[in-house]
């Protein structure tokens, strides 16, 4: 019967590095998870708040102008009170 050495054993091992991942702001639930149907055209305030930076990098435009597109689409809860404010169409 072939005998393999201990070095060739650990050669073959896949070496995979875990991912490490600590944010430093809480994450919004809806940022990380999908509507049931899909098509939801709102998300959370939190969520818009925590894209603006990158979306901006990425567009080429400057944080404010994006914080104000943020702040020119949120709407507040539903009759002032039920809900959360949501950033939309």
């Amino acid at each position: 019967m072939p005998t393999t050495s201990l070095p060739a054993l650990e050669r073959s091992k896949p070496s995979v590095t875990p991912l490490r991942f600590t944010p430093t702001l809480p994450i919004p639930a809806d940022a990380v998870t999908a509507s049931a149907s899909g098509l939801d055209p709102y998300i959370s305030l939190g969520s818009a708040l925590a894209q603006v930076a990158p979306v901006a990098t990425a567009r080429g435009v400057q944080v404010e102008q994006a914080n104000q597109l943020v702040a020119q689409f949120t709407e507040g809860p539903d009759l002032g009170l039920l809900g959360e404010p949501r950033v939309g169409h």
